[in-house]
């Protein structure tokens, strides 16, 4: 007997892709230029990758009402104005904007991992590590400049954290800079997009290896589990 599809009419939305990208042109050029009037079927289509230089990033309305609920909890504890958004718009954008963006992480932090997790010291380190190496991977840098950079600051005394820190954001502006892309957008569509694989973050966080700071030893799980 063929089992039955579900009768729920969200399930659709539930199991589409938290983000999805209009593909307008490979010339990045373009990124500066009008959206064309009338495009044809053939000038853009849909993707869940970004994999041309210019893209449109577009979320899915219940994920960007989950970090929405989020900000509105935020804003509450600091006794601001609780903004409707699906009736102010551009007052929640302007609020979200007056939050700093590590405030906006810390209650995904907390949903996905709990205190305990997102206070460990040591998987944040080698979390932050992974990505920066997959950014400077997906920019063209070496797996042999990757390990010489490795001997070159290990081989010198310690820094202090706040300033590192600094350094960090720094560079990656720079980088962006050099890069052509917004960091602040793309750090907002990522944090949205995590908002809706909460619970399957959850399961693959379960099922890392203890005491190890590779997040997969077969390779095979998904890069973006924080």
């Amino acid at each position: 007997m063929n089992a039955q599809a579900s009768t729920d009419p969200q399930v659709v939305v539930s199991t589409a892709p938290a983000c999805i990208y209009l593909l307008v042109s490979d010339d990045p050029e373009h990124r500066g230029k009008p959206f064309p009037k009338n495009p044809d079927g053939d000038e853009v289509t849909w993707c869940p990758e970004p994999v041309l230089e210019c893209n449109v990033a577009y979320l899915r309305a219940d994920v960007a009402t989950q970090e929405a609920q989020a900000l509105r909890r935020l804003l509450q504890s600091r006794d601001s104005v609780i903004v409707d958004v699906a009736k102010q718009r551009d007052t929640w954008a302007a609020a979200a904007r007056s939050i700093k963006f590590q405030e906006r992480v810390a209650p995904w932090m907390e949903a996905c991992f709990g205190r305990e997790i997102s206070g460990d010291t040591e998987e944040r380190n080698h979390r932050f590590l992974e990505e920066a190496l997959e950014l400077v991977q997906a920019c063209g840098c070496t797996q042999i400049e990757a390990h010489q950079l490795v001997d070159y600051v290990y081989g010198r005394p310690s820094g202090d954290k706040a300033q590192e820190v600094g350094g960090v954001m720094v560079t990656l502006a720079a980088l962006c800079l050099a890069q052509a892309i917004d960091m602040h957008l793309a750090g907002d569509v990522e944090l949205a997009r995590i908002w809706g694989k909460v619970h399957a973050i959850r399961a693959k966080q379960a099922a890392k290896p203890k005491h190890s700071p590779l997040p997969d030893p077969s390779g095979t799980e998904d890069s973006h589990v924080r």
